[in-house]
């Protein structure tokens, strides 16, 4: 009966997190200073971290055009991570309210290094240090696989700092097509069909 229910548990486990669709966001509809909470609605708060704290008290991203040239999924408006409104890039998180197992942002016309980390809890779960590569103009940051059993509650990504908008020597500094898969609290449909299990159990 145990081997039975835990059978159970985990093959609709596996079916509910192949099925959870990807949220996507692609920040054309942001306003030039993206708020903390704007995408709040979908369980993601923003901020940039050093630098001018802004208005909101955790920094600000802002939203640029997309620099002609770039190739798909880049397109319409992005994040760029200012730590001021001089232009100065910055490290910037994304924080979920609900945990996630999958991540993926583009990162775009800047071919220089950048960190990405992923946390839970608190706790560091993952690193990427992607090094300089002389030409690139797209790159995926990436944690997860849909239905993993990693969990992540925040990302922070941490370009190349510069001296100001013009530097060649910083970047990323274009992000877009922001993609993640959240993790439902357990749902009825689990219980149901242990309910089930039980009943076919008593009556043999």
């Amino acid at each position: 009966m145990r081997t039975l229910l835990c059978v159970l548990v985990s093959g609709v486990a596996a079916i509910s997190a192949a099925a959870r669709p990807l949220i996507h966001i692609d920040f054309d509809s942001a306003p030039f200073l993206l708020p903390q909470d704007f995408y709040s609605s979908q369980g993601l708060t923003t901020a940039a971290l050093t630098g001018n704290p802004g208005p909101g008290g955790g920094g600000l991203l802002s939203i640029i055009s997309m620099p002609a040239g770039l190739p798909a999924p880049a397109g319409g408006l992005g994040i760029r991570p200012y730590a001021n409104l001089a232009g100065f890039l910055s490290a910037f998180e994304f924080t979920f309210a609900t945990p996630v197992d999958y991540f993926s942002i583009f990162a775009f016309d800047g071919a220089q290094a950048v960190t990405i980390q992923a946390f839970r809890l608190g706790g560091q779960v993952d690193i990427q240090n992607i090094p300089a590569q002389p030409g690139r103009v797209s790159l995926e940051l990436t944690f997860g696989s849909i239905g993993s059993s990693t969990r992540i509650d925040r990302v922070l990504i941490s370009p190349s700092l510069g001296i100001g908008p013009g530097d060649p020597n910083a970047g990323p500094t274009y992000y877009d097509a922001l993609a993640f898969n959240t993790i439902p609290a357990p749902a009825a449909a689990p219980l149901s069909l242990l309910f089930i299990a039980f009943r076919r159990r008593r009556s043999l």
